[in-house]
């Protein structure tokens, strides 16, 4: 359910990067990586294109630990 509402919200604010941090760890704990991985993806380029800016630290670590297979 907590995916679904971050997904939701995010539809409402596609720049607000905690959401995406949290759909990440979402997807982390659910075992759902891949998903994780895209959802980074999908941040990068909304941060990148909309505000020219790079994902905060917290935001990349969570995608090391999906990268890297722990959680």
């Amino acid at each position: 359910r907590a995916a679904q509402w971050c997904e939701r919200a995010l539809e409402v604010d596609g720049l607000a990067e905690e959401l995406y941090r949290q759909l990440m760890t979402c997807y982390l704990k659910l075992d759902r990586k891949a998903e994780g991985v895209a959802v980074y993806h999908r941040c990068v380029k909304a941060l990148s294109e909309d505000l020219d800016m790079a994902p905060s630290d917290g935001t990349e670590a969570v995608y090391r630990e999906l990268r890297e297979g722990n959680g």
